[in-house]
C-alpha cells in the first residue's frame, strides 16, 4: 500500500477511499481492538478505541476521571449521572442534578395565589392539576 500510487497523496486516497474503506473492513477483525491499539501506538499514528455505551462506566480513563457517579432519584431510583468534566476547587456540583418533579410544587403555589383547597382539588380531579 505505501509504494500503490492510488494511496500516494491525500488526493488520491481520497478518490481511492472506499477501497480503503474496504480493506480495513477486511483487516479490523483479525485482531482485537487491544491489539490494534497497541500496535498503531508503536508506529506513532494517532487512534482511540470506538466504545459501547456500556463500556464506557468500566474505561479505566473515565473511572479514574470519575466521570460517573450514582444518585438516588425520587421516583426512578438510583440513576447514573455523567459528572461535569471540569471540577474546581472552590465551586462544587450540586450534589442533585436535576430539578424537582413536574408538579411538586403545584398546591403549594396554587395555595400562595389564594386558591382554596377544594378549587385545588377540583383542579387535580379534572387533570388540570399535575402532581408526581
Amino acid at each position: 500500500m505505501l509504494k500503490d500510487p492510488r494511496y500516494s497523496t491525500l488526493n488520491a486516497r481520497s478518490l481511492h477511499i472506499n477501497d480503503m474503506y474496504a480493506m480495513v473492513e477486511a483487516l479490523a477483525p483479525s485482531r482485537t481492538t487491544a491489539e490494534w491499539v497497541r500496535l498503531l501506538d508503536q508506529a506513532q499514528i494517532p487512534n482511540a478505541p470506538v466504545s459501547r455505551p456500556a463500556d464506557l462506566f468500566e474505561d479505566p480513563h473515565l473511572v479514574w476521571r470519575q466521570l460517573f457517579k450514582k444518585y438516588p432519584h425520587p421516583s426512578e431510583g438510583e440513576i447514573m449521572m455523567v459528572e461535569p468534566p471540569m471540577r474546581m476547587s472552590r465551586t462544587r456540583p450540586p450534589s442533585a442534578p436535576w430539578r424537582r418533579l413536574q408538579g411538586a410544587d403545584s398546591r403549594a403555589v396554587l395555595a400562595e395565589a389564594g386558591v382554596s383547597a377544594a378549587e385545588i382539588e377540583a383542579l387535580k380531579q379534572s387533570g388540570a392539576l399535575i402532581e408526581p
